[in-house]
């Protein structure tokens, strides 16, 4: 679902998460229910509430279609309604007149709904003997359309809505909502939210892909998601264990190389797969001397998806005038003051001392610089989990993803 035009005034946003929630809900269970057989007793005795739970959500779609538009999403079965939920509330604080006040309409309209709504949603849900579960992820994304300070608005109080109606969802075979956060948005949000810390200890599961205990690729868990999905593709493979298709699949370094040149992110790998097979769709193997001859595309696709991930910092501009220094710089690896240096040296920069020392301190913690501990040791904050403070003597290092659309070596 998209909102657009206006932004959802502040002390209306949980309320508001908690009616796209509802609404979310109810279109699953509505599904749900229209794909039971016509004869199922459970289909049924249920008929009258699931006509009215529709007919209430195609009347509210309808409502607001002027500022609405539906994006589709998934629902699949397996013991229980799965829902994934890719949430696209697209706000513009810009708005006519006429605008406003439609919108004022619209809001005390779904106030109203939302009591009967949750009514509906929880009898149909407890009636399914099925287990809900509603993911949100890719919410970053808002932030592109709205000020920084109303995104994280609108973030705590999606947060505290979702952690609210877990709270009766779990009564029903632990259906739950899900919300798919970055850390670093989490914990922009901590001095401002009284115990979203306690929430997040309490509620939260920090995911780490990266793991670097396991002595065959084909037991990294990245790359058994990649495995297992070979593995369902191709009946040649349906019988094989996974490190015998990574043998025939992938020469033996391959997945090392996609690890240095990524965040140990399963979307990361995937999109460097993809670049490969889209260009050699003839080839029987992922080599090396594949992947290099795609690494400047995935290189740039990388960067771009970092400054995606900074389009909520306040540091954004300044990591792209960096990005610009050490590209004219040319080297892959530098010194505070050596790059302190340089750009004293050369009048189009505005960077001081000061805030170069704290532009440094933010790429470190993104992991788009490292640092090196011997030679050819590097540490990224993605793999240790956690930043070290550097000081003016720590020697940086470009991540290897970065390098080749920064014209690096």
């Amino acid at each position: 679902m998209s909102f657009s035009q206006n932004e959802i005034n502040r002390e209306e946003n949980s309320l508001f998460w908690e009616y796209v929630f509802l609404l979310d809900i109810g279109q699953s269970l509505v599904d749900f229910y229209s794909k039971l057989r016509f004869y199922s007793p459970t289909k049924y005795f249920t008929q009258k509430e699931v006509i009215e739970l529709k007919s209430l959500i195609e009347n509210e779609h309808l409502r607001i279609e002027n500022l609405v538009s539906n994006n589709g999403y998934e629902t699949k079965n397996s013991g229980g309604i799965k829902v994934s939920a890719k949430p696209s509330v697209k706000l513009n604080s810009s708005c006519s007149v006429n605008e406003s006040e439609t919108i004022t309409k619209i809001r005390s309209k779904y106030y109203e709904i939302i009591p009967r709504l949750k009514e509906l949603t929880f009898n149909l849900l407890k009636k399914s003997k099925q287990s809900l579960s509603l993911y949100y992820d890719d919410m970053d994304q808002f932030e592109e359309s709205i000020s920084y300070d109303y995104f994280q608005s609108l973030m705590k109080n999606m947060i505290y809505s979702a952690d609210r109606l877990n709270s009766d969802l779990w009564e029903f075979n632990s259906s739950k909502i899900c919300l798919v956060l970055r850390k670093d948005i989490v914990d922009s949000l901590q001095h401002q939210a009284n115990n979203l810390n306690k929430l997040v200890t309490d509620s939260g599961i920090e995911i780490s892909w990266f793991d670097n205990v396991r002595s065959e690729p084909s037991e990294h868990p990245l790359m058994q998601m990649v495995l297992h999905k070979i593995k369902k593709s191709d009946d040649k493979f349906s019988q094989a264990d996974l490190k015998e298709i990574y043998d025939e699949m992938f020469e033996p370094s391959v997945f090392g190389f996609l690890m240095d040149r990524s965040f140990g992110r399963p979307r990361d790998i995937i999109q460097y797969l993809n670049l490969c097979k889209n260009n050699f769709q003839e080839s029987e193997k992922i080599t090396i001397t594949l992947l290099k001859k795609v690494e400047q595309s995935y290189s740039e696709w990388f960067y771009n998806e970092i400054l995606n991930e900074l389009a909520i910092s306040e540091h954004k501009d300044d990591i792209e005038e960096v990005f610009n220094v050490i590209t004219k710089r040319g080297y892959p690896t530098f010194k505070f003051n050596k790059l302190d240096l340089f750009i004293n040296s050369s009048p189009e920069y505005s960077i001081d001392k000061v805030k170069l020392f704290k532009v440094l301190s933010v790429m470190r913690e993104y992991s788009i610089l490292g640092t090196v501990k011997k030679r050819t040791i590097f540490d990224f904050t993605y793999r240790t989990g956690y930043s070290v403070p550097i000081s003016e003597i720590t020697n940086f290092v470009v991540h290897k993803g970065l390098r080749k659309y920064l014209n690096l070596p």
